[in-house]
């Protein structure tokens, strides 16, 4: 039974319940970032982020989103191409005010008009079901490259949009984003009961999910 299903039960049954908030500390965020190309041209940003909580492995959320990112960097070693690409592990997504990211955003306050797109890798490589992207504020050219690349893997479809992720930061600042992640976690993101949950072990990640998921990224990030 969940905690919040505990205290309801309580409820019901006439006890008094009380809650005691404990008070939270703020922390300054470290991120790793590894950059390849021009430094000086328009960028695609591809993030994961690097934390889990207390009493969870953290498999899918995040080791995963930071394993397909390791090996992107690994596929893109000989990109040449025209743009920038930075590649962005977010330390803290799950501590509080999530200080990797507020980090990010401090030191690149001015800079976000130079991202044409962000990649957001999050809950990949659940072992039911396809890998998924979804899409927000794809320029054309961009979604149909996309799109391309999706044809070329029949393992990656395309999923439901969800904001509960670090693309959101990128979407508020207007940039066009992508969040790559397994159709399960997408379509359950609200009430599923795996994620920061002993339950989050290696044994529920497919390890070809993740090769296939990234080869799909390599596919469009050469392609654009």
């Amino acid at each position: 039974m969940l905690p919040k299903d505990r205290l309801l039960a309580l409820v019901s049954r006439s006890h008094m319940v009380s809650l005691s908030i404990l008070t939270w500390v703020f922390r300054v965020g470290c991120n790793v970032i590894g950059r390849k190309g021009d430094l000086s041209a328009n960028k695609i940003v591809v993030t994961a982020h690097l934390d889990t909580k207390i009493g969870t492995p953290g498999a899918i959320d995040n080791a995963t989103g930071v394993i397909v990112l390791l090996l992107l960097a690994r596929l893109l070693d000989d990109y040449s191409g025209d743009l920038q690409i930075e590649l962005v592990v977010f330390n803290g997504e799950d501590y509080y005010a999530v200080p990797g990211q507020m980090n990010y955003i401090a030191a690149n306050q001015d800079n976000f008009n130079q991202i044409m797109l962000n990649i957001n890798i999050d809950g990949a490589g659940y072992k039911d079901g396809p890998s998924a992207l979804s899409f927000y504020g794809l320029p054309s050219l961009i979604e149909n490259k996309a799109l391309e690349a999706l044809a070329s893997n029949e393992g990656v479809i395309e999923g439901s949009q969800w904001p509960q992720g670090d693309h959101s930061i990128f979407i508020q600042y207007g940039c066009p984003a992508i969040a790559a992640t397994s159709y399960w976690f997408s379509e359950n993101i609200d009430n599923q009961t795996i994620t920061h949950t002993p339950e989050e072990r290696p044994e529920i990640v497919d390890c070809q999910k993740l090769v296939e998921l990234t080869q799909t990224l390599n596919t469009m990030i050469r392609k654009l």
